[in-house]
């Protein structure tokens, strides 16, 4: 009964398919027009909620589902695990479970033996050790527009007092999105100290970026405070400004200030210390210095 199920579900999904491509139409990811043997729109609803309306890409086998989207000039690729499809919808018809693979073997049986000139993305989550097919296409380096930095001090040793900072990069195309890039950053850090509150440089770090080390949008780096060390130098101000920056193979160099950066932690108690001992720690506290 079930195999007698199987052979009338692909025998109508194949009437589908074959109606499908050779209906002109417009393509739902990219609008343009559909022709013969175009990958196929597929919707894919995954287990953690996720939903995917794009194409059916050649890469598709037995372990994943790959799908394809456009924006502009470059493409973007995300494989799923079969496992993680709830159930996808292909050419009017629902499925799911075993009819997902088989419908998509289906579909790609007839794929194009080109793909169009767009570059395209592979999207974080793919086994990087896993060749393209024939028809795959290079990494797309998008073009950076602008630099966006946060900083802010930090304790990341025994001691009680802030070692440093961290320094949050952020390089940014033209839709304010963070893009992994490689390049170089270097970071000044400007304070004033003295009864006249001149200006001068706290602190200076170079650093290698690497597009490898970007998450949860940006790539953080951890800069400790050198020969001035605003909780042992009473004479510097309390605030500071950050200043990076960075520069990116083929884009330029791009500058971000953080310019009310609190290099001094916020403590009346501590102040007040300062003010009768000349020490903003008490002698049982352990200090680097």
């Amino acid at each position: 009964m079930a195999k007698k199920v199987s052979i009338v579900f692909c025998g109508t999904l194949l009437f589908a398919l074959s109606s499908f491509q050779q209906v002109a139409g417009q393509n739902h990811v990219s609008g343009e027009p559909r022709t013969v043997g175009q990958p196929l729109v597929v919707r894919a609803d995954l287990a953690d909620g996720q939903t995917f309306h794009a194409m059916i890409d050649c890469r598709t086998d037995e372990d994943r589902l790959w799908l394809r989207w456009s924006y502009g000039t470059i493409s973007f690729l995300r494989p799923i695990r079969w496992e993680q499809v709830v159930r996808a919808k292909l050419c009017g018809t629902t499925l799911a479970g075993e009819q997902l693979l088989e419908a998509v073997q289906i579909a790609v049986k007839d794929r194009p033996s080109r793909q169009d000139d767009a570059k395209s993305i592979v999207m974080i989550g793919t086994d990087r050790a896993e060749a393209p097919c024939e028809y795959a296409l290079p990494v797309a380096e998008p073009e950076t527009k602008a630099l966006h930095i946060s900083a802010r001090t930090a304790n990341w040793d025994s001691d009680v007092e802030v070692d440093g900072l961290l320094v949050d990069v952020c390089p940014m195309n033209a839709d304010g999105d963070v893009l992994a890039v490689n390049g170089t950053l270097d970071v000044d850090l400007v304070g004033w100290k003295g009864r006249h509150r001149s200006s001068i440089q706290l602190g200076h770090w170079s650093r290698r970026v690497d597009r490898d080390a970007f998450e949860f949008g940006r790539i953080r780096f951890r800069l400790p405070f050198e020969a001035i060390h605003p909780e042992f130098t009473p004479e510097v101000s309390a605030y500071g400004a950050v200043h990076a920056r960075l520069a990116v193979a083929g884009s330029g160099t791009f500058e971000a200030t953080d310019s009310d950066v609190r290099i001094r932690p916020i403590s009346s108690t501590r102040d007040r210390l300062e003010r009768t001992t000349g020490r903003r720690f008490f002698s049982f506290e352990n200090t680097s210095r």
